[in-house]
């Protein structure tokens, strides 16, 4: 099972870029950006990252479009969502030193519900 490195803080993971990766290090460095129709999203979305069969790892909410996630090379998956509005699920490869995505949050589906979130 892949497992995230845990060297990540709050300011290197919404960065607007993913900052320099360190050569030979045993993680990489994925970078997501959210956007729409009208261009990169400014905050509220969520990002989540999942292994490759799907089992969420980790999200991820910042104030910006961007963001980071150090982990060790391999498949993953990664989407995003903001209200009733979801991404697609992108395949990412990641292989060091990085990779990059851009995520589209589409309308949310006819007839389909947000789900409803109790803490």
């Amino acid at each position: 099972a892949q497992s995230l490195p845990r060297s990540q803080n709050a300011d290197t993971a919404c960065a607007s870029s993913p900052g320099l990766a360190t050569p030979g290090a045993k993680s990489a460095r994925l970078h997501v950006e959210v956007t729409g129709d009208r261009g990169p999203f400014t905050a509220g979305e969520v990002v989540m990252l999942s292994d490759a069969a799907g089992k969420p790892l980790v999200s991820l909410a910042c104030d910006g479009p961007w963001a980071n996630f150090r982990v060790a090379p391999g498949q993953y998956r990664v989407t995003a969502f903001l209200g009733d509005r979801q991404s697609n699920v992108a395949a990412v490869d990641v292989r060091s030193p990085e990779a990059s995505v851009i995520l589209k949050l589409g309308p949310a589906p006819a007839g389909v519900d947000a789900p409803d979130i109790v803490l």
